[in-house]
C-alpha cells in the first residue's frame, strides 16, 4: 500500500507539472485570456485552472489585465504572462553583425543594440563582446529580473553538446563549444539554437492559426543560406540539430569546394556574401558599372542603390542569384512538400519584389502543377525579426516548461 501511495504520488505531481506547463504555454500563444477560454482550450476544470492562476499570480509569473469579453457578453478577468517583472535576453549572431535584445516573457521587445563583426574577427572576440554587451544591458535595467539567454547562430549547430560544427565565411567558430564560453555570464542560463530554425519557430508561435502554417519552410537568404521546417505543426530537427541546411545541399557534383567539404553546394552560388564578390570581381575586370566602391571595397548600400537605379551589371548579378535560391527551394519543395515558403533576411531587402517574382517564376516552371496550386511562396512580413524572436523563445519556452527554476517562490 506504501508503495501504491508513493507512485500515485508521483504521478500526481507530474501531472500538477504538466497542466502548468499546458496552461502557460497557452496563456503564452493567446496573450491575453480569461481563465474561462484557458479551461475550455486545455480541458482543465476551472478548479484547476484557478489554482494555477493563482499560484503565478503570487509569485509574479501572470498579472490580471482588467475586464474583457467573454463567451455570450460575459464579462472577465483578463489574466497574462508578466513581461515586465520577468524577461529575457535575445542574441541573434551573423557573419557580420550580432544583435542583442532585452524581450519581456511575452514576446515584447524593451532594447535592441548591435554590434559589428569584422571580417577576420576570432569567435573568441565576439564572444568576449557579446558577454559585455549582454552584462550592460542587464545593468540598465534592474526594474526587472532576466531570467535566461536565447541565443541562436548560423551554420550546422551541433545541438547534443551545443557545439557548432562550421560557419562559412567566420574565422575560428568551428567547433567552439558555445556553453563552455558562455558560463561567464554568471548564474543566468544561456539556450543556443539555429537560425533558421528559430525563426520558423516565431512563425508557427505568431502565425500558428493561419492557413498554411502547420506546413512552411522558412528559408534564410542572408549571408548564409538555411531553412527551418515545419511539418505537421512540429519543428523537424533531425537526430543532431541540423535537418534544413539547405545552403550545403549540392546543385553542382563538380562544383566549387565548399568549406563544409562538399562540392557544388548551393551557398557557394547563392548568398549577399556570393553577390558582393561576384560585383566586385565584375568591376575589378573593368566591366561598366554606376557602382562607386568607396575605398576599393562595396559596400551593401553600395550594392542597393545601383540595384534601385536598374544598373543591369548589378540587376544581372542579382537576378542570378535569386534563379540559385529558387533552385534550392524547389529542393525544399520536392522533399518536404511544405504549404507556404517564406523568405527572409538580406538579401529579400535589395529588392524584395524583384526576388519574389524570379523565385517564384523559377519554382513554377520547375515543380509539377498539382504541387504549384497548393504552394504559397511569400516574403517575411514580420515587424520583429523573427530569427531574434525565435532566439528570445529558446528562453521562454524553457522558463514556461520548468518555471520552478527560475521564478522564485514558484510552487513546485
Amino acid at each position: 500500500m506504501e508503495q501504491a501511495s508513493v507512485h500515485n504520488g508521483i504521478n500526481q505531481a507530474m501531472q500538477q507539472q504538466m497542466n502548468l506547463r499546458l496552461v502557460l504555454r497557452m496563456l503564452w500563444k493567446e496573450g491575453v485570456c480569461s481563465r474561462a477560454k484557458l479551461a475550455k482550450l486545455s480541458g482543465l476544470q476551472r478548479p484547476t485552472i484557478s489554482n494555477i492562476i493563482r499560484d503565478c499570480i503570487q509569485c509574479g509569473l501572470v498579472v490580471e489585465q482588467g475586464l474583457m469579453e467573454g463567451e455570450k457578453g460575459r464579462r472577465s478577468i483578463g489574466i497574462a504572462i508578466n513581461g515586465e517583472q520577468y524577461r529575457v535576453i535575445a542574441v541573434k549572431v551573423s557573419r557580420r553583425k550580432c544583435w542583442v535584445m532585452l524581450m519581456g516573457l511575452s514576446g515584447q521587445c524593451y532594447e535592441q543594440e548591435w554590434f559589428p563583426i569584422t571580417r577576420q574577427e576570432d569567435a573568441a572576440v565576439t564572444i568576449s563582446n557579446l558577454r559585455t554587451y549582454i552584462a550592460q544591458m542587464i545593468d540598465r535595467h534592474p526594474e526587472c529580473q532576466v531570467l535566461a539567454v536565447g541565443m541562436t547562430v548560423p551554420g550546422p549547430f551541433k545541438r547534443v553538446n551545443e557545439e557548432i560544427i562550421f560557419v562559412t565565411n567566420l574565422v575560428g567558430w568551428e567547433g567552439v563549444h558555445l556553453m563552455k564560453e558562455l558560463k561567464k555570464l554568471g548564474n543566468i542560463p544561456v539556450f543556443i539554437g539555429n537560425d533558421a530554425n528559430a525563426a520558423a519557430a516565431a512563425y508557427l508561435w505568431k502565425e500558428g492559426n493561419q492557413p498554411g502554417a502547420s506546413d512552411l519552410v522558412y528559408v534564410i537568404a542572408g549571408y548564409g543560406i538555411g531553412s527551418g521546417i515545419v511539418s505537421h505543426g512540429r519543428l523537424l530537427t533531425g537526430s543532431l540539430g541540423i535537418a534544413g541546411e539547405i545552403g550545403h545541399t549540392s546543385i553542382c557534383y563538380d562544383g566549387p569546394k565548399c568549406e563544409c567539404g562538399n562540392r557544388g553546394c548551393l551557398e557557394c552560388y547563392c548568398s549577399a556574401i556570393v553577390l558582393e564578390r561576384n560585383l566586385q570581381s565584375r568591376l575589378n575586370a573593368g566591366e561598366a558599372s554606376c557602382l562607386q566602391p568607396c575605398s576599393g571595397r562595396l559596400t551593401w548600400k553600395d550594392i542597393e542603390e545601383a540595384i534601385q537605379r536598374n544598373d543591369p551589371m548589378a540587376v544581372r548579378e542579382f537576378v542570378q542569384v535569386c534563379r540559385y535560391l529558387a533552385m534550392g527551394i524547389v529542393n525544399l519543395i520536392n522533399q518536404c512538400n511544405p504549404s507556404k515558403v517564406i523568405i527572409g533576411d538580406l538579401l529579400t531587402k535589395l529588392a524584395p519584389q524583384l526576388l519574389l517574382e524570379t523565385v517564384r517564376e523559377f519554382v513554377r516552371g520547375s515543380v509539377r502543377p498539382t504541387i504549384w496550386e497548393h504552394l504559397s511562396i511569400e516574403l517575411d512580413q514580420m515587424e520583429q525579426d523573427p530569427i531574434l524572436l525565435g532566439a528570445g523563445m529558446l528562453a521562454v519556452e524553457q522558463v514556461l516548461d520548468n518555471p520552478s527554476e527560475f521564478i522564485p517562490n514558484m510552487p513546485r
